[in-house]
Protein backbone atom coordinates (compact mmCIF):
# COMPACT_ATOMS: atom_id res chain seq x y z
CA UNK A 1 0.00 0.00 0.00
CA UNK A 2 1.32 3.36 -1.03
CA UNK A 3 -0.08 7.14 -0.66
CA UNK A 4 0.55 10.03 -2.69
CA UNK A 5 -0.41 13.97 -1.45
CA UNK A 6 -3.25 15.57 -3.62
CA UNK A 7 -5.94 18.15 -3.59
CA UNK A 8 -5.12 18.15 0.39
CA UNK A 9 -5.95 14.78 0.74
CA UNK A 10 -3.47 11.35 0.74
CA UNK A 11 -5.16 8.57 -1.71
CA UNK A 12 -4.08 5.27 -0.92
CA UNK A 13 -3.27 2.86 -4.34
CA UNK A 14 -1.65 0.17 -4.71
CA UNK A 15 0.69 -0.61 -7.90
CA UNK A 16 0.75 -4.72 -8.87
CA UNK A 17 2.48 -6.87 -11.22
CA UNK A 18 4.22 -5.48 -14.62
CA UNK A 19 3.37 -4.90 -17.84
CA UNK A 20 0.66 -2.72 -19.65
CA UNK A 21 -0.73 -0.56 -17.24
CA UNK A 22 -4.36 -1.40 -16.44
CA UNK A 23 -6.31 1.14 -14.20
CA UNK A 24 -9.27 -0.62 -12.67
CA UNK A 25 -11.69 2.06 -10.55
CA UNK A 26 -13.78 0.73 -7.45
CA UNK A 27 -17.76 1.28 -7.13
CA UNK A 28 -19.41 3.27 -4.59
CA UNK A 29 -18.72 2.47 -1.18
CA UNK A 30 -16.19 -0.19 -2.37
CA UNK A 31 -12.72 0.27 -1.81
CA UNK A 32 -9.39 -1.21 -4.31
CA UNK A 33 -10.11 -4.66 -2.54
CA UNK A 34 -12.73 -5.00 -5.24
CA UNK A 35 -10.93 -4.60 -8.16
CA UNK A 36 -8.20 -7.06 -6.97
CA UNK A 37 -10.63 -9.70 -6.15
CA UNK A 38 -12.95 -9.48 -9.56
CA UNK A 39 -9.88 -9.03 -12.13
CA UNK A 40 -7.86 -11.43 -10.24
CA UNK A 41 -3.89 -11.39 -12.20
CA UNK A 42 -3.66 -10.63 -15.51
CA UNK A 43 -0.11 -11.92 -16.91
CA UNK A 44 1.28 -9.21 -19.50
CA UNK A 45 -0.50 -6.18 -17.23
CA UNK A 46 0.67 -3.88 -14.53
CA UNK A 47 -2.62 -3.42 -12.40
CA UNK A 48 -2.93 -0.52 -10.53
CA UNK A 49 -6.04 0.02 -8.05
CA UNK A 50 -6.66 2.65 -5.96
CA UNK A 51 -9.14 3.99 -2.93
CA UNK A 52 -11.18 7.02 -4.16
CA UNK A 53 -11.33 10.10 -2.14
CA UNK A 54 -14.03 9.17 0.57
CA UNK A 55 -13.86 5.89 0.68
CA UNK A 56 -11.10 3.02 1.74
CA UNK A 57 -7.85 4.57 3.05
CA UNK A 58 -7.55 7.29 1.38
CA UNK A 59 -8.11 10.45 3.97
CA UNK A 60 -9.64 13.14 5.01
CA UNK A 61 -12.69 12.83 3.21
CA UNK A 62 -13.09 16.29 1.65
CA UNK A 63 -15.23 18.98 0.52
CA UNK A 64 -18.89 17.63 -0.17
CA UNK A 65 -19.16 19.47 -3.16
CA UNK A 66 -16.01 17.37 -4.88
CA UNK A 67 -17.65 14.14 -4.88
CA UNK A 68 -18.31 14.40 -8.71
CA UNK A 69 -16.83 12.46 -11.82
CA UNK A 70 -14.87 15.35 -13.19
CA UNK A 71 -13.36 15.82 -9.77
CA UNK A 72 -12.77 11.81 -9.42
CA UNK A 73 -11.19 11.76 -13.01
CA UNK A 74 -8.80 14.72 -11.97
CA UNK A 75 -8.07 12.83 -9.27
CA UNK A 76 -6.59 9.68 -11.04
CA UNK A 77 -5.22 12.00 -13.41
CA UNK A 78 -3.13 13.09 -10.29
CA UNK A 79 -2.31 9.64 -9.20
CA UNK A 80 -1.21 8.92 -13.14
CA UNK A 81 0.85 11.91 -13.11
CA UNK A 82 2.57 10.84 -9.77
CA UNK A 83 3.40 6.73 -10.92
CA UNK A 84 4.40 8.83 -14.69
CA UNK A 85 2.04 6.42 -16.69
CA UNK A 86 1.84 7.82 -19.73
CA UNK A 87 -1.07 5.75 -21.58
CA UNK A 88 -3.56 3.49 -19.97
CA UNK A 89 -5.97 0.87 -20.24
CA UNK A 90 -8.87 2.46 -18.29
CA UNK A 91 -11.49 0.37 -16.24
CA UNK A 92 -13.96 0.06 -13.14
CA UNK A 93 -17.33 -1.12 -12.22
CA UNK A 94 -20.12 0.81 -11.30
CA UNK A 95 -18.99 3.90 -10.10
CA UNK A 96 -15.55 3.65 -10.93
CA UNK A 97 -17.08 2.71 -15.09
CA UNK A 98 -18.38 6.28 -14.60
CA UNK A 99 -15.13 7.22 -13.20
CA UNK A 100 -13.58 5.85 -16.15
CA UNK A 101 -16.11 7.05 -18.97
CA UNK A 102 -15.37 10.82 -17.48
CA UNK A 103 -11.63 10.32 -17.41
CA UNK A 104 -12.12 8.95 -21.05
CA UNK A 105 -14.02 11.80 -22.33
CA UNK A 106 -11.52 14.46 -20.36
CA UNK A 107 -8.04 12.68 -21.22
CA UNK A 108 -8.92 10.95 -24.54
CA UNK A 109 -5.25 10.93 -25.43
CA UNK A 110 -3.97 8.88 -22.25
CA UNK A 111 -6.30 5.98 -22.91
CA UNK A 112 -5.18 3.16 -25.18
CA UNK A 113 -8.80 1.33 -24.31
CA UNK A 114 -12.06 1.08 -21.77
CA UNK A 115 -13.35 -1.57 -20.03
CA UNK A 116 -17.07 -0.81 -18.13
CA UNK A 117 -18.35 -2.90 -15.75
CA UNK A 118 -21.93 -3.27 -14.98
CA UNK A 119 -22.04 0.78 -15.35
CA UNK A 120 -24.81 2.58 -13.14
CA UNK A 121 -25.22 5.42 -14.66
CA UNK A 122 -25.66 7.15 -18.30
CA UNK A 123 -26.19 10.27 -19.40
CA UNK A 124 -28.47 11.91 -16.57
CA UNK A 125 -27.77 12.75 -12.84
CA UNK A 126 -29.66 10.46 -10.73
CA UNK A 127 -30.85 7.25 -12.69
CA UNK A 128 -34.36 6.15 -10.67
CA UNK A 129 -32.16 2.91 -10.22
CA UNK A 130 -29.99 4.54 -7.99
CA UNK A 131 -33.18 7.08 -5.65
CA UNK A 132 -32.32 4.61 -2.66
CA UNK A 133 -28.95 5.78 -2.57
CA UNK A 134 -29.07 9.28 -1.19
CA UNK A 135 -32.39 7.74 0.90
CA UNK A 136 -29.84 5.47 2.97
CA UNK A 137 -27.35 8.87 3.40
CA UNK A 138 -30.98 10.50 5.16
CA UNK A 139 -31.53 7.42 7.07
CA UNK A 140 -27.87 7.42 8.24
CA UNK A 141 -27.87 10.80 9.28
CA UNK A 142 -30.94 10.70 11.50
CA UNK A 143 -30.73 7.37 13.12
CA UNK A 144 -26.94 6.72 12.60
CA UNK A 145 -25.13 3.62 10.91
CA UNK A 146 -26.51 1.09 13.52
CA UNK A 147 -29.84 2.19 13.65
CA UNK A 148 -30.30 3.26 10.14
CA UNK A 149 -29.03 0.12 8.66
CA UNK A 150 -32.43 -1.35 11.22
CA UNK A 151 -34.42 0.54 9.88
CA UNK A 152 -33.44 0.11 6.06
CA UNK A 153 -33.94 -3.72 5.97
CA UNK A 154 -37.29 -3.25 7.46
CA UNK A 155 -38.60 -0.99 4.68
CA UNK A 156 -40.39 -1.50 1.80
CA UNK A 157 -38.12 -0.05 -0.31
CA UNK A 158 -35.32 -2.83 0.44
CA UNK A 159 -37.96 -5.35 0.15
CA UNK A 160 -38.65 -4.54 -3.84
CA UNK A 161 -35.09 -4.45 -4.46
CA UNK A 162 -34.61 -7.82 -2.39
CA UNK A 163 -36.97 -9.37 -4.75
CA UNK A 164 -35.23 -9.07 -7.44
CA UNK A 165 -31.72 -9.55 -6.33
CA UNK A 166 -30.66 -10.50 -2.77
CA UNK A 167 -27.13 -9.45 -4.07
CA UNK A 168 -27.97 -5.96 -4.81
CA UNK A 169 -30.08 -5.74 -1.28
CA UNK A 170 -27.32 -6.80 0.52
CA UNK A 171 -24.86 -4.79 -1.60
CA UNK A 172 -26.90 -1.67 0.07
CA UNK A 173 -27.27 -2.42 3.18
CA UNK A 174 -22.84 -2.96 3.19
CA UNK A 175 -23.64 1.18 2.25
CA UNK A 176 -24.29 1.25 6.28
CA UNK A 177 -21.29 -0.75 7.47
CA UNK A 178 -18.24 0.45 5.00
CA UNK A 179 -15.94 1.81 7.20
CA UNK A 180 -16.23 5.35 8.45
CA UNK A 181 -19.67 5.15 6.37
CA UNK A 182 -21.61 8.25 8.79
CA UNK A 183 -18.02 10.48 8.53
CA UNK A 184 -18.76 9.68 4.39
CA UNK A 185 -21.99 10.00 4.16
CA UNK A 186 -22.10 12.94 1.66
CA UNK A 187 -21.05 10.97 -1.06
CA UNK A 188 -24.28 9.07 -1.22
CA UNK A 189 -26.24 12.21 -1.56
CA UNK A 190 -23.39 13.67 -4.16
CA UNK A 191 -22.36 11.17 -6.71
CA UNK A 192 -25.58 9.95 -7.66
CA UNK A 193 -26.70 13.04 -8.48
CA UNK A 194 -23.73 13.73 -10.94
CA UNK A 195 -23.61 11.67 -14.09
CA UNK A 196 -20.41 10.86 -15.94
CA UNK A 197 -21.21 12.62 -19.32
CA UNK A 198 -23.19 15.61 -20.39
CA UNK A 199 -24.55 14.16 -23.76
CA UNK A 200 -23.76 10.96 -25.87
CA UNK A 201 -21.93 13.11 -28.31
CA UNK A 202 -19.02 12.65 -25.76
CA UNK A 203 -19.15 9.29 -25.72
CA UNK A 204 -19.04 8.84 -29.80
CA UNK A 205 -15.81 10.57 -30.04
CA UNK A 206 -13.75 8.20 -28.13
CA UNK A 207 -12.67 5.57 -30.87
CA UNK A 208 -11.04 3.55 -28.82
CA UNK A 209 -11.73 -0.29 -27.92
CA UNK A 210 -14.00 -0.63 -25.33
CA UNK A 211 -15.53 -3.78 -23.42
CA UNK A 212 -19.07 -3.32 -21.69
CA UNK A 213 -20.13 -6.02 -19.21
CA UNK A 214 -23.60 -6.25 -17.73
CA UNK A 215 -25.80 -8.97 -16.18
CA UNK A 216 -29.08 -9.34 -15.19
CA UNK A 217 -31.27 -9.81 -12.70
CA UNK A 218 -29.20 -6.39 -11.63
CA UNK A 219 -32.22 -3.23 -10.46
CA UNK A 220 -29.20 -1.13 -9.84
CA UNK A 221 -26.89 -2.01 -12.94
CA UNK A 222 -29.71 -2.52 -15.66
CA UNK A 223 -29.03 -4.16 -18.92
CA UNK A 224 -29.97 -1.72 -20.90
CA UNK A 225 -27.08 0.78 -19.14
CA UNK A 226 -24.15 -1.82 -20.43
CA UNK A 227 -25.92 -2.08 -24.12
CA UNK A 228 -26.08 1.99 -24.51
CA UNK A 229 -22.77 2.39 -23.49
CA UNK A 230 -21.49 -0.26 -26.08
CA UNK A 231 -23.83 1.20 -28.62
CA UNK A 232 -22.75 4.63 -28.25
CA UNK A 233 -18.92 3.66 -28.24
CA UNK A 234 -18.00 3.73 -31.90
CA UNK A 235 -15.37 0.34 -31.48
CA UNK A 236 -17.98 -0.89 -27.99
CA UNK A 237 -18.18 -4.53 -27.37
CA UNK A 238 -21.19 -5.66 -25.31
CA UNK A 239 -20.85 -8.67 -23.17
CA UNK A 240 -23.67 -10.00 -20.78
CA UNK A 241 -22.24 -12.61 -17.67
CA UNK A 242 -24.37 -14.57 -15.14
CA UNK A 243 -25.38 -12.14 -12.26
CA UNK A 244 -23.67 -12.26 -8.99
CA UNK A 245 -26.91 -13.27 -7.57
CA UNK A 246 -26.81 -16.74 -9.38
CA UNK A 247 -23.60 -17.21 -8.83
CA UNK A 248 -20.41 -15.00 -7.45
CA UNK A 249 -17.85 -17.45 -8.60
CA UNK A 250 -19.20 -17.90 -12.05
CA UNK A 251 -19.31 -13.92 -12.44
CA UNK A 252 -16.12 -13.72 -11.65
CA UNK A 253 -14.91 -16.35 -13.58
CA UNK A 254 -17.17 -14.82 -16.65
CA UNK A 255 -15.78 -11.19 -16.50
CA UNK A 256 -12.14 -12.65 -16.16
CA UNK A 257 -12.28 -14.83 -19.21
CA UNK A 258 -13.91 -11.84 -21.34
CA UNK A 259 -11.06 -9.38 -19.69
CA UNK A 260 -8.68 -11.58 -20.97
CA UNK A 261 -9.79 -12.18 -24.22
CA UNK A 262 -10.90 -8.43 -24.71
CA UNK A 263 -6.63 -7.69 -23.77
CA UNK A 264 -5.85 -10.55 -26.11
CA UNK A 265 -7.45 -8.59 -29.03
CA UNK A 266 -5.59 -5.46 -28.29
CA UNK A 267 -2.54 -6.95 -29.40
Amino acid sequence: MSNFEHDGIGFCYEVLDEGTPFVFSHGLGSDRQQPKDLCGTLDGYQRVVWDCRGHGHTEPVGPDDKFNFTTFAEDLNALLKHLNIKQVIMGGISMGAAVSARFAVLYPNKIKALVLMRPAWIDQPMPETLSLIPYIADIMETYGSEEGLKRFRQSPELEKIRRQSTDNAESLCQQFQSPKAYDRRARLKEIPNDAPIADWKEVEQLDIPALVVGNEPDPTHPLEFAKAWAKHLPQGRFIQIPAKVESIENHSLSFQKHLSDFFKSLS
